[in-house]
């Protein structure tokens, strides 16, 4: 029987990285059309992981809540050997599903690039939205 792709992708650390600081400069511009261009763009939902002691990080607790809050599943497995973690590999992993990639973005912030995998809908490319581009 054929395999079917995965719905999903994980981005790169690179990827994350500039949609990262993209998603930081719309802030710090203080403009907020500029700001609300870029946010509203980063509201495709996506699956993330992350090492299972992530959830104690004090940093993470406020999301953590706010995600189990809005029903967000979230699954305990193993580390997969795909994944890309600064984690022992007895540690475990957490799945939560439906979690905003603006948000996944601000919680990569907080755990490093290295303690979070973040899936996005395999179709989905960075674009900076029309109304984002740099006045000159």
């Amino acid at each position: 029987m054929p395999r079917t792709p995965s719905p999903w992708r994980k981005l790169k650390k690179q990827e994350i990285a500039q949609v990262r600081r993209r998603f930081e400069e719309s802030i710090a511009q203080g403009d907020t059309s500029t700001y609300r261009a870029v946010y509203q763009s980063l509201q495709v939902a996506t699956v993330i992981c992350l090492p299972l002691g992530e959830l104690l990080n004090p940093k993470l607790e406020g999301w953590l809540l706010a995600w189990k809050m809005a029903g967000r599943p979230f699954m305990i497995g193993r580390i997969k050997s795909g994944l890309q973690f600064a984690a022992q590999g007895i540690e475990g992993m957490v799945t939560i599903e439906g979690v905003s990639l603006a948000h996944a973005l601000l919680a990569s912030d907080e755990t490093g690039l290295f303690r979070i995998e973040i899936f996005v809908p395999r179709a989905w490319q960075w674009e900076d939205p029309p109304a984002a581009h740099h006045q000159t």
